[in-house]
């Protein structure tokens, strides 16, 4: 763990308390630079690894919870610095390890250093891990994968606003932290055009008389043998399957919730 950022794991994101940390010890898993991520042989021979213990399943259930893993590993503890102490933690591709086990799947991040203060508002203050960190990747991802884009961005989005949700539960959010994270997950465009994917990855539907908060798009690990469904927030119904546990459902305690 990266001493600085300890008041964010002190509660609810205590689950990925050692995620992040500063150098490349070793038994932290393989080394792997992000940048080389967008190397065709570098991730494809990731994601053959990690699709050993799903044989036999779909390739693209395979490759969209690998990048459930990644999403979780990183999002939850980069945006909960952001959101809860106003640091902006570097995350240039170069820069940035990741930790990979021996079957392929993400563990954690070394990042170059503790960052600095949050330089900017708006959706611009995120610019760094949606548009400089998670953009290329994805592209990369749903390219060699053979996913759409919408699906690797979507569970990326449901890890935002599960870190966005775990902030407001505490009443940690600042007005300005609040007013930013609402507006990347609310508006459909950034303020230079570009297209935002992660506008809103949960409606709200109706269902048996409860509001409930449903996906847009279906993550498919209902494809995969070793998982159940996701209850009612999936939006397919062959998706749904025996409906969670709710310690199961709770961000805090599931990277997939």
């Amino acid at each position: 763990m990266i001493d600085s950022l300890a008041p964010v794991f002190e509660g609810p994101l205590a689950f990925v308390r050692d995620v992040l940390s500063l150098r490349v010890a070793p038994g932290e898993g393989e080394p792997v630079r992000c940048a080389d991520l967008l190397r065709p042989e570098v991730l494809e021979g990731l994601l053959d690894r990690y699709a050993v213990q799903h044989q036999g399943a779909d390739r693209r259930a395979v490759v969209s919870m690998w990048t459930q893993y990644y999403a979780a590993r990183l999002i939850y503890p980069v945006l909960g610095a952001n959101l809860l102490l106003g640091r902006d933690l570097p995350l240039a591709l170069e820069d940035t390890v990741l930790h990979v086990a021996e079957d392929g799947s993400p563990l954690g991040f070394c990042i170059a250093d503790e960052g600095g203060p949050v330089a900017d508002a708006g959706m611009a203050r995120f610019a760094p891990l949606v548009r400089q960190h998670l953009a290329p990747l994805v592209g990369a991802v749903a390219s060699l994968g053979r996913v759409a884009p919408k699906l690797v961005w979507s569970n990326a989005g449901i890890r935002f606003a599960g870190t966005a949700n775990i902030a407001r539960r505490q009443n940690q959010l600042s007005p300005q932290s609040q007013a930013d994270i609402d507006a990347l997950l609310n508006n459909r465009c950034w303020p230079d055009g570009w297209d935002n994917p992660l506008f809103q990855p949960y409606r709200t539907v109706e269902t048996c008389g409860e509001a409930v908060e449903r996906r847009r798009v279906c993550c498919l690990r209902y494809l995969l043998p070793a998982f159940e469904g996701c209850g009612v927030s999936c939006p397919l119904p062959d998706g749904r399957g025996r409906k969670p546990e709710p310690a199961q459902r709770h961000e805090g305690q599931s990277t997939f919730g």
